[in-house]
């Protein structure tokens, strides 16, 4: 586990006191069947994966449906038909506090989704928190408001992770459109009408399974020739050279040459031919595969993980992988589900987070 997992331990404690008295707020998880929730002003809604609603408010559920939320440290599944104060089927006291991982993880969901600053009335997701914390990589809108991209589509301009096809580029396609109004050669798959990148612009760092992974051009470089090497550790040793007028470019490190198991590599990226200075640089460690798993087993046996949907389970198993700085993989976990799930909001909220974090 990471050295910030025991600070960040820490820091949450201190902060559960005033959290515990001062959040009214739950966090909806998932959603099944027809619903409506009523805020304290009147206002009906539907409830989405993200938003954060008032533990007092109104709930009509159709027969079948059912209500999953975050409340506290405590994850509550609702199923009343009819209609009933949603306060009705969560704990007066609801426990704010548990060590390790998934006391960690719960804490995560609720600083990103901004349960401790909720507000009745207040303009958050679903028009009835307080926004979450902006993307400050991006510097565009914060993870609850309009704006559904996820922050890595800055270099490109594309559109983020936004329908229902998951397989990896099988060729180059030029449609899309950078920020710069060009036509961009991007490794990409069609979702819609959109040109979406596999990877979205994750840098390649942590530790990697033998996979196929995507390097970025450096920016404002996408249409032009630029250069990319990796080296052997802090040696200047290179172990793979290539130049390219691709946004991305790809490579199996499970079939590439000289890359061994355990060891570290160092990669840079340079404008043309590569004889210039370094444009960005950044190094990971190739490790067994076994190591996913390994970081998994964490989560195998909680009940909340077994019982979630595919969206849901996401989440948990980025965070797992993330602790255990399985990055790269982290970040497929969560940029994948949105290709199934584009519109949850607990997704794209999580997955600033990530990027924020992971980035630090």
């Amino acid at each position: 586990m990471k050295n910030h997992m025991i600070l960040g331990a820490f820091l949450c404690l201190l902060s559960l006191g005033s959290w515990a008295q001062t959040s009214q707020g739950v966090v909806v998880l998932e959603v099944e069947g027809k619903m409506k929730f009523t805020t304290a002003s009147g206002k009906k809604l539907t409830p989405r994966p993200g938003m954060v609603i008032h533990r007092k408010g109104g709930l009509k559920m159709k027969e079948g449906a059912s209500l999953k939320v975050l409340d506290g440290v405590e994850v509550v599944s609702v199923q009343v038909p009819g209609a009933s104060s949603l306060s009705e089927s969560l704990s007066a006291n609801p426990a704010q506090e548990m060590m390790g991982f998934v006391g960690m993880f719960y804490q995560m969901i609720n600083d990103w989704c901004g349960t401790k600053n909720f507000k009745i009335g207040g303009k958050g997701a679903g028009g009835i928190g307080t926004n979450p914390p902006p993307s400050v990589r991006t510097g565009g809108k914060g993870a609850g408001e309009n704006n559904t991209n996820p922050p890595p589509s800055v270099r490109t301009g594309s559109k983020g992770a936004g329908g229902g096809n998951t397989n990896p580029p099988a060729s180059v396609r030029t449609g899309s459109k950078g920020a710069g109004g060009k036509d961009l050669k991007i490794p990409s798959y069609k979702v819609g009408k959109a040109s979406v990148s596999p990877m979205g612009n994750y840098p390649v760092h942590g530790k990697l399974s033998p996979t196929m992974v995507y390097f970025n051009a450096p920016e404002g470089m996408t249409s032009e020739k630029w250069t990319l090497r990796i080296f052997i550790g802090t040696s200047n040793k290179i172990v793979y050279e290539t130049k390219s007028t691709l946004a991305y470019e790809a490579l199996d490190l499970a079939k590439a040459t000289g890359f061994t198991e355990g060891s570290a590599y160092r990669w840079e990226t340079y404008a043309g031919d590569g004889t210039g200075k370094v444009a960005e640089s950044n190094s990971f460690t190739l490790v067994n595969p076994s190591e996913e798993s390994t970081a998994l087993e964490i989560i195998q046996e909680q009940p909340d993980y077994l019982n979630a949907g595919d969206s849901w389970r996401a989440c948990w198993e980025s965070y797992a992988l993330e602790e255990a700085e399985l990055y790269y993989a982290a970040n497929q976990r969560l940029l994948y589900a949105r290709v199934f799930d584009p519109k949850n909001r607990l997704l794209f909220r999580l997955y600033t987070g990530f990027w924020y974090r992971s980035q630090e």
